[in-house]
């Protein structure tokens, strides 16, 4: 299965994310730096991601899971 490089960018972007959950805000450049991927690239990749629901912008280039995701989930599992 072929995924686009915004896929793969959103969906590492993402597992980083997961990855520090419950230890607060994550800056993009701090994503881009430990996953070697584009700060810049990253950052407009995250705006579809926030209408969606999916993570939050905390500050300016800081993001974070949203804390009630998995009960999100859940609910949407249910239907």
């Amino acid at each position: 299965m072929k995924i686009s490089t915004k896929g793969r960018y959103s969906v590492t972007a993402l597992y980083e994310l997961a990855l520090r959950y419950g230890e607060g805000a994550v800056s993009l450049k701090s994503i881009a730096t430990s996953q070697g991927l584009s700060e810049n690239y990253l950052e407009q990749l995250m705006a579809p991601l926030r209408r969606a629901g999916i993570v939050e912008r905390v500050a300016d280039g800081l993001w974070k899971v949203p804390d009630d995701l998995a009960e999100r989930g859940r609910q949407y599992d249910a239907q």
